[in-house]
């Protein structure tokens, strides 16, 4: 909402073996608010089936940020989300996440929110569709 900057880095790999994972690293800089947030994610996903897979993340929050003309906050979270992708066909897959979950606390920064979304993948085509309903 303030012109905020992000930088991401991330590794993730889902061919060497039967679990894929991956680590993440964002940077957020926003000048206005004198925010610096540091967000460190690891996730894990495995096909339970044919058409069925399932994932979870964790990831931890820390850095500065000052809101609506308040004194500095510096926030230190921990959180954790899952996710379900189901494949009913070479074309249509469905998912849904649920995120922040699990959370040590409540902030603006780790908002819970829950999501679904439906996918069609043609050839030369994609169209999807999702919805998130936050807390």
């Amino acid at each position: 909402r303030d012109a905020a900057s992000h930088y991401n880095v991330s590794i993730v790999d889902s061919t060497t073996g039967p679990v894929a994972g991956g680590v993440a690293y964002t940077y957020t800089h926003a000048g206005a608010r004198d925010a610096g947030v540091h967000r460190l994610r690891m996730g894990f996903a495995v096909q339970l089936s044919e058409s069925l897979s399932v994932g979870i993340s964790g990831h931890h929050v820390f850095g500065k940020y000052t809101l609506h003309d308040a004194a500095e906050t510096k926030p230190s979270l921990w959180s954790g989300e899952v996710g379900i992708l189901a494949r009913f066909s070479e074309h249509l897959q469905i998912g849904a996440s649920a995120r922040n979950l699990i959370r040590d606390e409540r902030s603006e920064l780790i908002r819970r929110d829950i999501g679904a979304g439906i996918a069609y993948l043609g050839e030369g085509l994609t169209v999807t569709f999702s919805k998130t309903s936050a807390e």
